[in-house]
């Protein structure tokens, strides 16, 4: 199992790498990683040209899904916007909670656990063990259900251009 001090010290562990786990990640190093790959649910980026939508600098994401060595992550922000979810039931450190928390269901980031640990030693994610910052079960759930039904009504759209 892989190891990574982060700073203050803490550590995270492969196996903390689950749904609903908030960490303070370098998405530059996201990016790197020859794993990395990411869903654009909205389909823009083609018309905007590559990673225009995509978070730049040391930011919060929330795992919303992990199969093996691959985490499903998606981007949290400050600002709310329409196409947002809010993730009010939240636990962990401080600096965590007390902000409000944005959660980007159309941006959502695929890499390796590997990964996911180095940003987080990049970026200098502090939460501690036994205490991680995260968010309910409920909101990942909520997250995966509007990607599902986005996703579905495209498809719908998809077919029904084909068939005009």
């Amino acid at each position: 199992m892989a190891l990574v001090r982060l700073q203050y010290g803490r550590d995270c562990t492969e196996g903390e790498i689950a749904e609903g786990l908030a960490l303070f990640l370098d998405p530059e190093t996201l990016r790197s990683d020859r794993g990395f790959s990411w869903i654009d649910v909205w389909n823009r980026i083609r018309r905007l040209g590559p990673d225009c939508r995509l978070v730049k600098g040391n930011h919060y994401f929330v795992v919303i899904g992990r199969s093996g060595d691959r985490v499903a992550l998606v981007p949290a922000y400050s600002d709310a916007k329409a196409y947002r979810i809010s993730a009010v039931a939240k636990s962990g450190d401080p600096r965590w909670i007390r902000h409000s928390t944005n959660l980007d269901p159309h941006q959502v980031w695929i890499v390796p656990v590997e990964a996911v640990l180095a940003a987080a030693q990049v970026a200098g994610d502090g939460s501690d063990r036994g205490c991680r910052n995260r968010v309910e079960p409920e909101v990942v759930r909520e997250i995966r259900e509007h990607i599902a039904e986005h996703c579905n009504r495209k498809e719908s759209r998809d077919e029904t251009a084909t068939a005009a």
